[in-house]
């Protein structure tokens, strides 16, 4: 059911459609935690508000990224940051 507050009373996933804002999903390839097909999953429950963007040698990247290379991993800065200023811009 996606994250929620620490009490288990608000599921983001849920209000997240209401969102004024538009919301980046970022997936790794090999991420077991929210895999891309978790992500594509949450975004088609978003909706319009939502943009996708998957990073791996599959998506074309020279990495494969796991949860938390997309922020740490060896080729981060060169790879997932820009498109992350990007998207901010």
């Amino acid at each position: 059911e996606g994250l929620s507050n620490r009490e288990r009373t608000i599921r983001y996933l849920s209000i997240a459609g209401q969102l004024p804002f538009p919301l980046l999903l970022m997936g790794g390839s090999r991420d077991v935690q929210c895999t891309p097909a978790a992500v594509e999953a949450t975004a088609r429950v978003i909706g319009a508000n939502a943009q996708v963007v998957c990073f791996g040698k599959a998506f074309g990247h020279a990495d494969d990224y796991g949860h938390f290379d997309l922020i740490l991993g060896r080729r981060a800065p060169a790879e997932v940051w820009p498109q992350i200023a990007a998207w901010f811009s």
